[in-house]
C-alpha cells in the first residue's frame, strides 16, 4: 500500500513537472495578449529603466525590415531593452511567432492586440497615434518618451542609446 502511494506521488510529481515545463515553453514562445492596461504593465516592470517599444504588423514590409535591424542592434549592443507589440490580432499568434523566429527575435518579449477594439488600444498607447506603422516609442529611465512613425534606422536607435546611457 505504501509503495503504491509513493509510486502514484512520483508519477503525479513527474506529470506536474512536465506540464510546468510545457507551460513555461509556451509562455516564452508566444505573444502575450495586449489589452487595456498592458502598456502600464510593461512600463511598471521596467521602472527606472529605459525602454524601446516597437509596434509592427506581419503584413507591413517596412516593419519586417525593421525587425532585421532590431536583430542587428541586439548583436551590437548587448541586448538593449525593447518590447515588440504586434498590431495584428492575437488570433494570428502562430504567424507572429513564425515571423519573429525567422528574424531571430523569438525570445524577445512580444505582445499582440487582443481586444476587438484596436482603436481603444491605440488611443491608450498614444492619443495622438492613429495606427500608422511601424511606430516606435523611445522611453528614458523616467519613462518620458519620444515617438517615431515610419522606418526606424540605426541612427535613431544609436541616438536613443547615447541619450539614455548619459554618454
Amino acid at each position: 500500500m505504501y509503495r503504491l502511494n509513493l509510486i502514484s506521488r512520483v508519477v503525479a510529481l513527474s506529470l506536474a513537472l512536465v506540464f510546468m515545463a510545457k507551460l513555461s515553453f509556451a509562455m516564452t514562445s508566444s505573444a502575450s495578449a495586449f489589452i487595456s492596461g498592458s502598456l502600464s504593465e510593461i512600463l511598471s516592470l521596467r521602472e527606472g529603466k529605459p525602454l524601446m517599444v516597437v509596434l509592427w504588423s506581419i503584413d507591413c514590409p517596412s516593419c519586417l525590415r525593421e525587425l532585421g535591424l532590431l536583430r542587428e542592434i541586439r548583436r551590437k549592443y548587448k541586448n538593449p531593452d525593447f518590447v515588440l507589440i504586434s498590431t495584428d490580432n492575437i488570433s494570428l499568434q502562430s504567424d507572429i511567432r513564425q515571423v519573429l523566429e525567422s528574424q531571430g527575435l523569438g525570445d524577445i518579449e512580444s505582445w499582440a492586440f487582443a481586444d476587438g477594439n484596436a482603436q481603444r488600444l491605440r488611443y491608450e498607447i498614444d492619443p495622438k497615434w492613429y495606427g500608422e506603422i511601424p511606430r516606435t516609442y523611445f522611453y528614458d529611465a523616467e519613462h518620458n518618451r519620444a515617438s517615431l512613425s515610419g522606418a526606424l534606422t540605426m541612427q535613431h536607435i544609436e541616438a536613443w542609446l547615447t541619450a539614455v546611457s548619459g554618454k
